[in-house]
């Protein structure tokens, strides 16, 4: 199959704040992700500086060459440190067995220390990552409260 153009961008979703819904509207359309496109979405929301969870509509995506997983990985590098202490965890959705390896084999590159999970449906992503959100934020705040009477 011939795609129309070269590289697609992605977009991100803030209206359910702190879940992030990131697309890459049209994607059947582009032969490759534009990975520069994926980390400014992603800079965007850690800009907040606020814990979120990110659910990723991976369907459609098309293959992700060695050249673009290195350049993926390179990027993600230099978040490394910052990246985890916003995003509380990632989970995709992806519909064939190409976009479950390629998604599985980055996320298994990177070794992000956040949990990362793949779905069938949008409920259930968002379902698990609303509840990540919930039991994270509480742990954080129960720390934080335990730490009072020594500040």
């Amino acid at each position: 199959m011939v795609r129309a153009r070269a590289e697609g961008p992605f977009s991100i979703d803030l209206d359910a704040f702190p879940l992030v819904r990131m697309r890459s509207p049209s994607a059947s359309e582009y032969e490759r992700v534009d990975v520069a496109s994926f980390f400014a979405c992603a800079d965007r929301v850690a800009a907040r500086r606020a814990p979120f969870v990110l659910l990723h509509d991976a369907r459609g995506l098309p293959y992700v060459d060695e050249r673009r997983q290195r350049d993926f990985l390179a990027l993600l590098l230099c978040r490394r440190r910052a990246l985890p202490k916003h995003l509380l965890a990632y989970a995709a959705v992806v519909s064939t067995p190409l976009e479950r390896g390629l998604i599985t084999a980055l996320a298994w590159s990177a070794h992000l220390p956040i949990p990362t999970r793949l779905f069938a449906t949008e409920p259930e992503a968002q379902a698990f990552l609303l509840d990540r959100y919930t039991r994270v934020r509480a742990a954080r705040d129960a720390s934080a409260s335990a730490l009072r009477p020594y500040l």
